[in-house]
């Protein structure tokens, strides 16, 4: 079962797609988009990126247990 999970995620992750890349792929741009933002918010705020980062991430942590 559990490497169905992981073939279900590898091609959904594969076919992420965005208006800029329709046909797929486009995981690393929304990355990079993601970082870029949370380094700009830091900077605007001067505080460091981790912490910015554990603040945009908090709500998923909750989902997990973490």
């Amino acid at each position: 079962m559990g490497w169905q999970a992981r073939a279900l995620y590898a091609e959904a992750v594969r076919n992420l797609a965005t208006r800029a890349k329709p046909e797929g792929g486009a995981l690393a741009s929304v990355l990079e988009r993601f970082v870029a933002d949370l380094i700009k918010d830091a900077r605007e705020r001067s505080v460091p990126v981790r912490k910015v980062l554990e603040e945009r991430l908090a709500h998923l942590q909750e989902g997990v247990g973490c």
